[in-house]
């Protein structure tokens, strides 16, 4: 079994620039060690979790000793502010702030559950059997193709689904939401902040 990538390390301005670029009120989920001994260098230790908000964190990287900021070893998705404290980097990535977006009461707005600021904007066609994603200035047709076995897969060329009609349901139902986010900022290839 080949060995994992370890995580690529952040550097303190992208980081700063990252958290800086969520809304005042956002929310980052956070971690910290919970015995003194103990931190999170050598891997995850026992930990409680806690949300923490926008000036909390910009705080914790202010104060850090860390220019580089490093994952946890195994956990990728951990990034560390300080040897006992972490934060999950899709708590930043899911939190950007984008621009308007143009004509956006022509598209259907959903967002994250747990996240309104993890959101996009699209706009199903059932006669051309297309979608069209939008976010800030972003904006991207594809094409649908159904009577699939899946439920939603993006592809290179199209959008799969079993049908455009439990398509348009699963987007709009609160919980399969954050599925029709992911899906939208991947074709509109928004990459991570961290």
């Amino acid at each position: 079994m080949p060995k994992k990538k370890p995580g690529v390390p952040v550097m303190r301005e992208r980081l700063l620039a990252a958290v800086e670029n969520t809304p005042e009120d956002a929310l980052f989920l956070a971690g910290l060690a919970v015995n003194e001994h103990e931190d999170f260098l050598k891997g995850l230790c026992l930990n409680r979790s806690r949300y923490f908000t926008r000036a909390q964190v910009l705080e914790q990287i202010e104060r850090s000793a860390f220019q580089v900021f490093p994952a946890i070893p195994g956990f990728d998705d951990h990034l560390l502010l300080t040897p006992r404290l972490y934060v999950w980097k899709d708590s930043i990535n899911r939190s950007q702030r984008f621009p308007a977006t143009p004509e956006a009461d022509t598209y259907t707005h959903v967002q994250g559950k747990s996240n309104p600021y993890y959101d996009i904007f699209f706009r199903m066609d059932t006669e051309r059997k297309t979608i069209v994603f939008a976010l800030g200035e972003r904006k991207k047709e594809i094409s649908v193709t159904e009577h699939t076995e899946w439920c939603w897969k993006l592809t290179r060329r199209d959008l799969r689904c079993q049908n455009m009609e439990r398509l348009e349901q699963s987007f709009l139902d609160p919980f399969w939401n954050p599925i029709a986010v992911h899906i939208g900022r991947k074709a509109l290839g928004i990459k991570p902040a961290v």
